[in-house]
C-alpha cells in the first residue's frame, strides 16, 4: 500500500500543474461551466488513481518479468533471438505508441491521404525495430566497433559522447 501511495503523490505532483493550467485556462479565457469544470476535475483524479494502478502493476509485474526475459535471451548467447526479439518487440511498440497513432493521423489530415496514417505508423514501427535490434546487437557484443563508425557520422564537439540506437558509446 506504502508503494502505491508514494505512485499516487508522483502521479499527483506530476499532473497538477496540468490541471492548474486547464482550470486557469478554462476559468479566465474560455469560460467553462461549472458543471463541465466538476466533470474535468472528476476525470483528473480518476486518471491519478488510474496512472498509479497501471504503474504499479508495471512494476510489479512487466519489468521483472521483461527483466527475467531479457536475461535468459542474453545467456543464451543466440544472436538470431536476440535479433528477432529487438525487431518484433521494436515493431509492436513503436505500433501501440499513442503519439505516434496521433502524429500518423495529423500527417494523414494534412496531406489529405496521400500519405496514410498506416503507412506512416507501418513504416516508422519497422525503421524503430530495426535500430533496437541494431541497439541490442551493440549490448551483445559490448565492443565499440558500431559507435566507432558511427563517430564520424555524428560526431558533437562539446560532448563526449556519441549516441547510436539509444546507446551511449564513449569515444575513443
Amino acid at each position: 500500500m506504502n508503494y502505491f501511495l508514494e505512485k499516487l503523490k508522483d502521479n499527483v505532483i506530476t499532473i497538477a500543474p496540468i490541471i492548474a493550467l486547464v482550470l486557469i485556462l478554462g476559468l479566465t479565457v474560455a469560460s467553462l461551466t461549472q458543471a463541465l469544470i466538476i466533470k474535468f476535475l472528476i476525470g483528473a483524479v480518476l486518471i491519478i488513481f488510474g496512472l498509479s494502478i497501471f504503474l504499479v502493476g508495471v512494476d510489479l509485474s512487466i519489468m521483472p518479468l521483461g527483466s527475467h526475459t531479457g536475461a535468459v535471451i542474453i545467456k543464451s548467447s543466440r544472436m538470431l533471438l536476440l535479433v528477432a526479439a529487438g525487431i518484433v518487440l521494436g515493431f509492436f511498440i513503436s505500433l501501440a505508441e499513442p503519439g505516434m497513432i496521433i502524429l500518423a493521423n495529423q500527417v494523414d489530415l494534412v496531406t489529405m491521404g496521400q500519405l496514410s496514417n498506416t503507412r506512416l505508423i507501418v513504416f516508422v514501427s519497422i525503421g524503430f525495430a530495426i535500430v533496437r535490434s541494431l541497439g541490442l546487437l551493440r549490448i551483445f557484443f559490448q565492443n565499440s566497433a558500431l559507435c566507432n563508425f558511427n563517430h564520424y557520422l555524428h560526431y558533437n564537439r562539446y560532448y563526449s559522447d556519441v549516441y547510436f540506437a539509444g546507446i551511449s558509446c564513449s569515444r575513443i
